[in-house]
This record gives C-alpha cells, structure tokens and sequence, in this order.
C-alpha cells in the first residue's frame, strides 16, 4: 500500500530536513516573484499581501529543508526572509559567505 508519488508530496519524502517540522514562513519579495508564487502557491494556507516599501508579504506553512534553503538563495535580493530566525540566520551565512568570495584580492 505504499504511494511514492505520495511519500513524496505530503511527507517531503527524499528532502533534507534542517528543522523539527513545518515552519511559519515570512517573506518580504519583490512583486514579480509575488506572481509567481501567487500562481504556484507554496502551501495551502499561503497567505500574500502588500508590504511596505512596494515589495509584497508571504506567510505559508513549510518543511524546513535544505532544498527550501537553496530555492531562496537561488532569488537573491529578490526575497528576503523575514522569519523564522533559524532559517533568516542560515540566509545571513550562506549570502556573506558568498559575498566574500567576490571581495577585491
């Protein structure tokens, strides 16, 4: 009776968990990326709204994963994380980690 398709979908099967469980997600984006997730939402209790400074607000329930971590990364300036802090902290690391390798010699 076991579903791979399944396993895969609603369990997070074959991702790599940083966390306990689901995460509250929140993000500040930039609109164009707020289309695209308005389109292809996250979760199921994604909530988008307008924030200040002209970039949109996302809440949504996740799996805290790595693969969860790269996506993000992959936007660069476009998202920020606004919570939960663990995930904001893993942000902070990988992007100044990045951002040294492209200081002046």
């Amino acid at each position: 009776g076991f579903d791979i398709a399944a396993y895969i979908r609603e369990a997070g099967g074959f991702s790599y968990p940083t966390g306990s469980g689901p995460i509250e997600l929140e993000l500040a984006l930039d609109p164009n990326v707020a289309v695209h997730l308005a389109e292809r939402p996250l979760s199921t209790d994604q909530y988008l709204t307008e924030g200040s400074g002209g970039r949109m607000h996302l809440t949504a329930t996740v799996l805290e994963t790595d693969e969860l971590t790269w996506w993000l990364l992959g936007f660069g300036a476009a998202v920020e994380v606004v919570g939960p802090a663990g995930l904001r902290q893993r942000m902070v690391q990988a992007l100044n980690g990045a951002a040294m390798q492209y200081t002046e010699i």
